[in-house]
C-alpha cells in the first residue's frame, strides 16, 4: 500500500487504479507510486527505475489507454516536466519539453482520445491562461489558442465531452470566477460559457463532471469562509445553465470534494468546509433533479478531503486524503462504494437510507402495470415469501427499526405473468 499522502490525482485504467506522486506531512514531495487491482484486492509497485520524473505534487495526471502520463506540478520548485509511465512494461519514458508549457501547479488536464491538453494553473505568483497539447505519439508539444480564451485561473475544473475541453470557474488571485469556456483542440478555438440566466455563483475547489450531454458543477468555496451546496447543469449545446436542486438529501456545503459519473447519477463524497471534514455524500440524479444520501451503514471510509475517487464502472473507489483542521495527517486508507445491486436480467435495484427511510428504486421494465415488493429479514437466504407493496411505479420505501436487517426481491408483474 502507498504511504499517507494528499493533493495527488489518480486514475482508473479499466482494470486497476494508479495513484503517483502527491504531497506528504512533514517529507519532501514523493515520486513513488502504486497500482491498485480491485479483484485481487492487491497493491503493486510503480517502477523508480529510468527516467523516472522527479517528486511533485499538485500535478496532473491523465490514462491515454495505454500510458499514464503526468505533468507539471510542484516539489523543490515548479516542474514544466513530465513522464508516461506504462504499467505492461513497468517502465517511464519522459515527456517532450520542446514548446512544453512553462511550469505550473493548479492547472487541469483532459485525455482527448489522442492528446492530453494541460490548461490554467499558477506559476510562481502568475495565474495562467494558456495551455498545450502533447501528443504521446509524436512526443511533441504545440500551444493552445490565446483567441477569445477564457481568463487566468487555478483551482478550476475541466471535463472532456469527446469533442471539447470545458473548463469553468476558479480563482484568480482574490477573485473567484464564474466564467468558462469551451475549446475545440481540432480547430484551436474558444468558446465562451453562458454567464446569464441559472450561472452558479463564481467558486473554485468544487468538483464537475460530465454526464455524455451536460457538465455538473457543485460545491467548491469563494474565500475563507463561504461554502456552497449547490452547482448548475450547463448545456453546450444551448450555452445554457440549470440549477441543481438544493431539496431534500443534499450534501452540506463544502469544498476540496470528489464527484464520479456512474452512467446515470453522480455521486459526491467526502470534503471539507471551515469547520469540518465530511465522511458522507450523496447521489445526484440529472433526470430527476434528485438528490439521495449515500449509505453510510457497512462502515465507510473515515472523513478527509483532497482524496482521490474513481468510478471503477461498478462502485466509487475512495482513497487518500487529509483529515485535521490546521495540522494536516495524511492518510492511507480508503473504500469501495457499491451502489447497484443485481435485480431482473438487465435492471438494477437501488437502495438508499434516509433517516430511518429506507428507499428502494429501479429500473421500470417494459409493458409491466405494477411491481410485488417481497421482503425477507434474517437468517441471509431465507426465501422472501411476504409481500408488502405492489407499486404501480417503480418505487417503494419504509421505514425501519435500529438493528433490523432486510432483504428485498422485485417482482414485475404484466398481463402474461409475473417474473423476478
Amino acid at each position: 500500500m502507498p504511504s499517507g499522502r494528499y493533493n495527488t490525482p489518480s486514475l482508473w485504467t479499466g482494470d486497476e487504479f494508479i495513484v503517483w506522486g502527491g504531497a506528504s506531512l512533514g517529507a519532501a514531495a514523493t515520486s513513488s507510486g502504486r497500482r491498485y487491482e480491485p479483484a485481487s484486492d492487491a497493491w503493486r509497485s510503480i517502477s523508480a527505475g529510468a527516467n523516472l520524473p522527479t517528486g511533485r505534487g499538485g500535478h496532473t495526471a491523465v490514462w491515454s489507454g495505454s500510458d499514464m502520463i503526468v505533468w507539471g506540478g510542484q516539489g523543490s520548485g515548479s516542474f514544466q516536466t513530465g513522464g508516461r509511465y506504462d504499467p505492461a512494461t513497468d517502465s517511464w519514458q519522459a515527456t517532450s519539453l520542446t514548446n512544453a508549457p512553462i511550469a505550473r501547479i493548479n492547472h487541469t488536464a483532459i485525455w482527448t482520445g489522442s492528446q492530453m491538453v494541460v490548461w490554467g494553473g499558477v506559476n510562481a505568483s502568475t495565474t495562467q491562461n494558456t495551455g498545450g497539447r502533447y501528443t504521446p505519439a509524436t512526443n511533441v508539444w504545440s500551444t493552445t489558442s490565446l483567441t477569445n480564451v477564457p481568463g487566468p485561473r487555478s483551482i478550476h475544473t475541466a471535463v472532456w465531452t469527446g469533442t471539447e475541453m470545458i473548463i469553468w470557474g476558479g480563482v484568480d488571485g482574490l477573485s473567484y470566477l464564474n466564467t468558462g469556456g469551451r475549446y475545440n483542440p481540432t480547430t484551436n478555438l474558444w468558446t465562451a460559457t453562458s454567464v446569464g440566466a441559472n450561472v452558479p455563483t463564481a467558486r473554485s475547489t468544487h468538483a464537475a463532471v460530465w454526464t455524455g450531454s451536460e457538465m455538473v458543477v457543485w460545491g467548491g468555496l469563494a474565500g475563507s469562509t463561504t461554502y456552497f451546496n449547490t452547482g448548475g447543469r450547463y448545456t453546450p449545446s444551448t450555452n445554457a445553465w440549470l440549477p441543481t436542486s438544493t431539496g431534500g438529501g443534499v450534501p452540506s456545503a463544502r469544498a476540496f470534494l470528489t464527484a464520479v459519473w456512474s452512467g446515470n447519477e453522480i455521486f459526491v463524497w467526502g470534503g471539507a468546509n471551515a469547520s469540518s471534514k465530511f465522511g458522507d455524500g450523496s447521489r445526484y440524479s440529472p433526470n430527476s433533479d434528485a438528490w439521495n444520501p449515500i449509505l453510510t451503514v457497512g462502515g465507510p471510509p473515515s472523513a478527509r478531503w483532497k482524496h482521490l475517487a474513481a468510478w471503477t464502472g461498478t462502485s466509487m473507489l475512495v482513497w487518500a486524503g487529509a483529515t485535521g483542521l490546521g495540522l494536516e495527517s495524511n492518510l492511507a486508507t480508503g473504500g469501495f462504494y457499491d451502489f447497484a445491486r443485481p435485480g431482473s436480467p438487465g435492471n438494477t435495484l437501488r437502495l438508499a437510507k434516509v433517516g430511518s427511510t429506507v428507499e428502494l428504486t429501479w429500473d421500470t421494465i417494459d409493458n409491466a402495470n405494477f411491481y410485488n415488493v417481497r421482503r425477507c429479514g434474517e437468517p441471509v437466504g431465507c426465501y422472501p415469501d411476504t409481500i408488502v407493496a405492489s407499486p404501480t411505479s417503480a418505487t417503494y420505501s419504509e421505514a425501519i427499526a435500529p438493528g433490523e436487517s432486510h432483504f428485498y426481491l422485485i417482482e414485475s408483474s404484466n398481463p402474461c405473468g409475473v417474473t423476478p
